[in-house]
């Protein structure tokens, strides 16, 4: 079993998405939801891999539904 935020394989499958959005896209920042971290991790390792002036921000929730 894999944890869903914490091992490199989760990671790296985030990177994925932030390549495709960087390459995708002219913007200069990336808002990126956090929760565990890994997909912030991958995101961050890919755009910053190839874009090191982007700027990648994290997001959360104020509160939960309940």
């Amino acid at each position: 079993m894999l944890p869903p935020f914490d091992h490199a394989d989760i990671i790296a499958g985030q990177g994925t998405l932030g390549w495709k959005s960087w390459s995708s896209s002219v913007c200069c920042e990336r808002a990126v939801p956090l929760s565990g971290g890994g997909l912030i991790s991958g995101v961050a390792a890919a755009v910053k891999g190839v874009s090191p002036t982007t700027k990648v921000i994290g997001i959360s929730m104020t509160r939960a539904l309940r």
